[in-house]
């Protein structure tokens, strides 16, 4: 399914994992991310029940997000990396952490 932006863009609404419901299953080994420092430019991990891959967030409405694929993708043939796909916070697994040394 797609959708277009203000600018014209594809926008990608892939079928993407619930974070929250597979940690209610899998509690023991997967932790919820915190979000409460997700910001326009975070670099996050979504899933679509084949891979995990890395999305950097370009727009936040509340629960909505819109961002850009950051790295290929084997098992995708709709979406790949520099696409833009829309989602929703609760589809987040993992925020990337810049090392702040660097």
């Amino acid at each position: 399914m797609t959708k277009k932006n203000k600018k014209q863009k594809e926008i990608q609404i892939p079928l993407l994992i619930n974070a929250y419901l597979y940690n209610k299953y899998y509690s023991d080994s997967f932790m919820l991310p915190c979000l409460i420092n997700l910001d326009v430019g975070s670099i996050v991990k979504v899933c679509d029940g084949f891979e995990r891959f890395w999305v950097k967030v370009t727009k936040i409405d509340f629960e909505n997000l819109e961002g850009k694929i950051d790295n290929i993708l084997v098992t995708s043939e709709s979406y790949n990396k520099n696409d833009i796909i829309a989602f929703q916070r609760c589809n987040i697994f993992e925020i990337f952490e810049f090392d702040k040394k660097q």
